[in-house]
């Protein structure tokens, strides 16, 4: 069986968003597909800035390859990789 990580790798998507993605395959691959986390954390881990995070996770929203549950300042959101999608 393929794991989260195994099917990013093959997603046809820009640099920044397979990046994304890895990170959060990475924290969600015993959890079917869905961790928490900040976006500060997402952008320290990918080495990149928060507007690339924020950039990225938009577009995987809006193309149907990510669920998020956004929560309030002082939690992190939660993410869901659409795998159905993949």
């Amino acid at each position: 069986m393929k794991t989260f990580t195994d099917l990013v790798w093959a997603k046809k998507v820009k640099p920044s968003q397979k990046l994304l993605l890895l990170a959060l395959a990475r924290r969600s691959e015993s959890t079917n597909g869905v961790c928490a986390i900040t976006a500060p954390e997402l952008a320290a881990e990918m080495c990149v800035s928060l507007m690339t995070v924020w950039k990225a996770v938009r577009e995987l929203e809006a193309a149907g390859l990510l669920m998020v549950e956004r929560n309030d300042h002082a939690a992190p959101n939660v993410y869901g990789l659409r795998m159905g999608d993949f």
